[in-house]
């Protein structure tokens, strides 16, 4: 990963991070090569950690700010194929979590937004797929979200409304993790 610049620019006043990365390896865990992992959890997590370093100064010295992580219903339900995925998106919510503690207490509040099936141009081919029809079945709402869906939720976190609300993990995802639908 290429390293950031050590703080952010001061002619930059950043109140609100949402930090949405979520690059994909969908590879059995015996193909996966360490390199592999490490690379995709460096996009995937570490980036995020170097991110929120350089917005945190500012946000401490203002006395407020918003850390949103985007990390995914695989933090915490397992799929196979997606290992590396699997680890860094739930390295996201971990470090939320981490944050929020660290944090809270200075203004700043980190959590992070777990989106389910959305209907992303990622997932188009899985969309089209058997996979894909299973996954919209599963779904209480019976369809895949639209990408707009997640910004409500956003949109809640970031605002002042949501100051109490500090190292959670909002699942969007229709009602998939909250049924025993197979």
């Amino acid at each position: 990963m290429t390293r950031p610049m050590s703080t952010f620019p001061d002619r930059f006043r950043l109140d609100v991070l949402i930090h949405n990365v979520g690059e994909r390896d969908r590879r059995p865990f015996a193909e996966i090569a360490a390199e592999d992992f490490a690379r995709l959890v460096d996009v995937d997590l570490a980036a995020a950690h170097a991110l929120v370093k350089l917005v945190v100064p500012g946000m401490i010295e203002r006395g407020w700010g918003r850390l949103i992580l985007v990390a995914s219903i695989v933090a915490d339900l397992a799929v196979p194929g997606a290992i590396s995925y699997v680890a860094a998106k739930g390295g996201l919510t971990a470090l939320a979590r981490a944050l929020a503690a660290e944090l809270g207490a200075k203004g700043i509040t980190a959590n992070a937004l777990s989106p389910g099936f959305f209907a992303t141009e990622t997932n188009a081919k899985l969309i089209a797929s058997p996979m894909g029809q299973r996954q919209r079945e599963r779904c209480p709402a019976k369809r895949w979200a639209e990408p707009g869906e997640i910004a409500g939720a956003a949109i809640f976190l970031a605002s002042p409304a949501a100051s109490y609300v500090n190292g959670h993990t909002l699942i969007v995802d229709g009602g998939v993790s909250a049924t025993y639908l197979a």
